[in-house]
């Protein structure tokens, strides 16, 4: 194949197939919302939806034709039978999403999903039926797998005839894959071209089953060889014209299937709704009183379906599914937690959550009557700690616990994290403690914000190091992930910020400490899938610390010291990123004074810079995320103003005055100051904000801790390059580390070894998401 057909033929169909590949590389199906076409498909039969069918059938036709383009893009060869193969597959995938996705009628749809559904467990029981078996045990164990699929041919006759079809009709559904490309190709494509799928598919099938008569097809009569016994040789051929129609053909078809995924999955009524303000502002009053007008037993398992199926974090920027965000439904759980009546009777809808979010984003907000030019800032800092935090990438939050905690080694003795501090605090090993929030999280993605103990076999609890029963798995999450109504409502008045109702939104979630909740079924709830990892990220670890310690008798003495600790590992952290910086020769702080005065945490001198580096391990209070109020540039001083005014200007006057304690380093490059923190100060790099902070001659920027991450492993021209390109005109907006340094594009190899400690360890995975 010649790079002019490559260019002109191949690679702009190669680029839709990337385009695609971003939407289905993540934990989950895109978000559905409940009131959708295909959110009422889903209602039917839950062990396998319309959109689980659909969804398998996208990322079966992605996933094979992207491979085709990426072994053609490698190898440039045109392999007579293999790229057939593949292409088959792709055309079956794309194929199925559009049968399934195309009918006017739902209860085609899900008559199509039941199809499918039918002819899937059929072949698995028959499989399981099929495996061997050499002692009882294992033939106990396969008996009873074949068991679960042959109830779950019996569910499937229960959802047939709740469509109207006679008892037993289900189960015996066959998909039919001629007849699914067929009807696929009608609605897929034009006229005059729907015949060519279906020619496609019986010619890969000879491919596929290896016959010799599809590739006696490809031989060049004009090239046929003729042995001495009589016998004839040919080469089997194929170039771009033969392949890339069906190619194109899958192309059409799933261009097709994600046209009507994208129609049937988002609820166009709620949109509108989302975006009608016509009720703003709504009162904290009436907003409660909406959420309580259905009892928790209804509406928190209808929010934690929601939760478990929203939108990835890469996909927000371009998600049009309204308020469906974490923030919004913990709020909406929390009150219906703490606020409604289990006497209410009125069943919650999926219309009446859309209805609740959209009173949520309508609430009033106190700053909004104070004066022209004094809103937009105090505004838009609130609505960053109440929204940012969620936005997190779970990769870094998860393995930081890890490699923050266990794989840090301290410059100095610890006070509260020495030997056995993990079994005081969790009462199992921390990588147990990770993986078990690994575990809870998949478990809400997978079975519609639930979990049950019921689900782990005890034998696969091997991987954990301590809770390896079904008892000590149980008492872990009832000690750091349950709660339940009654549990919440005593800790209301506490969690609260403000005793205005206004501000209620902005405070602490409880339901990120305790994300699990019992009470509503026999097994657990969990209303907001993603706060679960958050419970296991440094700052949860944080929360729980604060937690433990604090009911000691010691006036909070050991408390203080448990945050000590996590300073110094903190600090030791950062000078291990540091040291990833190509070139980069690191030295931790210098003693300079007569009184023991230090220079900033770490000093970093690149071939054209010297980096400042301050860790502060300080979190911003949620005062400061409240914005502008009388205590606000004082607090924000507190935590930030030292490092910013005197020990990043101190270190580099030092460095420029040859002091003898620091003459080793060079004196005549220019120096640039990053205040790493652990948690994110949002918006604190804009002009608005670092007016609050000392001024400075050293151009400085706050970053936190996954900033700094990203930053160190950034491909050339790299975070030396960014910086020095914009020290002498610092960006009008502010200092970003992560805009300095570019995307991320490779993963921080001390994440990547601390997620490989865990019990389901694969960072480049984690990382894709």
């Amino acid at each position: 194949m010649t790079d002019k057909n490559w260019n002109t033929r191949v690679l702009p169909m190669d680029e839709i197939v990337r385009s695609w590949e971003k939407r289905t590389s993540g934990h989950t199906p895109e978000f559905i919302s409940p009131n959708s076409s295909l959110g009422a498909d889903d209602r039917l039969y839950s062990e396998f939806t319309v959109s689980s069918a659909a969804w398998h059938g996208l990322v079966t036709a992605v996933e094979h034709t992207g491979f085709f383009f990426t072994a053609l893009s490698a190898t440039k060869t045109m392999y007579p039978s293999a790229y057939y193969t593949v292409l088959r597959t792709a055309l079956l995938g794309a194929s199925q999403a559009l049968w399934v996705l195309a009918p006017g009628s739902r209860s085609e749809r899900q008559k199509r999903a039941l199809t499918i559904a039918a002819t899937n467990t059929e072949e698995r029981r028959k499989f399981v039926n099929d495996l061997p078996a050499a002692t009882p045990e294992l033939r106990a164990r396969r008996d009873a797998e074949a068991a679960k699929e042959l109830q779950k041919l019996l569910d499937i006759d229960a959802a047939a005839q709740q469509l109207g079809y006679p008892a037993g009709t289900g189960s015996k559904w066959r998909l039919n894959a001629t007849d699914v490309i067929k009807k696929a190709a009608a609605v897929g494509l034009e006229e005059s071209v729907r015949d060519t799928p279906l020619m496609f598919w019986r010619m890969t099938s000879g491919h596929v089953h290896g016959h010799a008569y599809t590739r006696w097809m490809q031989i060049e009569l004009d090239k046929v060889q003729h042995a001495a016994d009589g016998t004839m040789w040919a080469r089997a051929t194929a170039d771009l014209d033969d392949v890339g129609p069906i190619a194109a053909a899958c192309l059409m078809l799933t261009s097709a299937a994600w046209k009507l995924w994208d129609e049937r999955r988002v609820d166009h009524r709620t949109r509108e709704r989302f975006t009608d303000m016509s009720h703003f502002p709504s009162t904290d009053h009436d907003y409660v009183q909406r959420v309580s007008q259905h009892p928790p037993s209804s509406l928190l398992p209808l929010i934690a379906q929601v939760s478990s199926r929203l939108p990835t974090k890469a996909e927000w920027p371009l998600d049009q599914s309204g308020w469906y965000r974490p923030w919004a439904l913990a709020d909406v759980a929390w009150m219906s937690l703490v606020r409604s009546s289990v006497f209410q009777h009125k069943k919650a809808t999926g219309d009446d959550l859309a209805e609740i979010l959209a009173q949520y984003g309508a609430l009033d907000d106190p700053i909004r009557h104070l004066p022209v030019g004094e809103r937009l800032q105090g505004y838009l800092l609130r609505i960053a700690g109440q929204q940012f935090t969620w936005q997190e990438d779970d990769f870094p939050e998860v393995a930081r616990s890890i490699a923050l905690l266990s794989q840090t080694q301290p410059s100095k003795p610890l006070e509260v994290l020495t030997e056995g501090w993990e079994q005081d605090l969790l009462g199992h090993s921390l990588s147990d403690h990770v993986a078990l929030g690994q575990l809870l999280f998949t478990a809400a993605i997978n079975r519609q914000g639930r979990f049950d103990l019921a689900w782990v076999p005890e034998d696969e609890l091997a991987v954990f190091d301590d809770l390896t029963t079904h008892p000590a798995l149980e008492g872990a999450v009832e000690r750091h992930f349950a709660t339940s109504a009654a549990g919440e409502k005593e800790r209301l008045q506490r969690g609260l910020i403000s005793a205005d109702p206004l501000l209620r939104r902005y405070n602490p979630n409880p339901l990120r400490a305790r994300p699990l909740v019992r009470g509503y079924g026999c097994d657990y709830l969990i209303p907001v899938t993603p706060a679960v990892l958050g419970k296991v990220s440094p700052m949860g670890l944080y929360y729980t610390g604060q937690e433990h310690y604090k009911k000691r008798d010691d006036e909070g003495k050991t408390f203080l010291a448990f945050t000590r600790d996590l300073g110094e590992l903190f600090e030791q952290y950062v000078g291990r990123n540091l040291r990833l910086l190509p070139d980069a020769k690191v030295h931790p702080e210098i003693v300079y004074g007569k009184d023991g005065e230090k220079t900033t945490d770490w000093i970093v001198v690149l071939p054209n810079l010297i980096l400042l580096v301050e860790a502060k391990a300080f979190r911003p209070t949620a005062g400061l995320r409240l914005g502008p109020q009388e205590t606000f540039e004082k607090e924000l001083n507190q935590k930030l103003g030292k490092a910013i005014g005197k020990q990043i200007p101190t270190t580099a006057d030092l460095i420029r005055k040859r002091h003898p304690r620091l003459a080793h380093l060079p004196g005549n490059l220019p120096m640039f100051g990053i205040v790493v923190t652990m948690e994110p100060y949002h918006l604190v790099n804009t002009p608005w904000f670092r007016a609050e902070l000392p001024a400075t001659d050293v151009p400085t920027v706050v970053a936190s801790c996954s900033e700094l991450e990203d930053a160190v492993v950034a491909p050339g021209p790299g975070l030396e390059a960014g910086i020095l390109a914009h020290i002498e005109q610092p960006p009008p907006d502010g200092w970003s580390l992560r805009s300095l340094a570019g995307e991320r594009t490779a993963i921080n190899p001390i994440l990547a070894q601390a997620w490989e400690a865990l019990a389901w360890g694969a960072p480049s995975a984690a990382a894709a998401s």
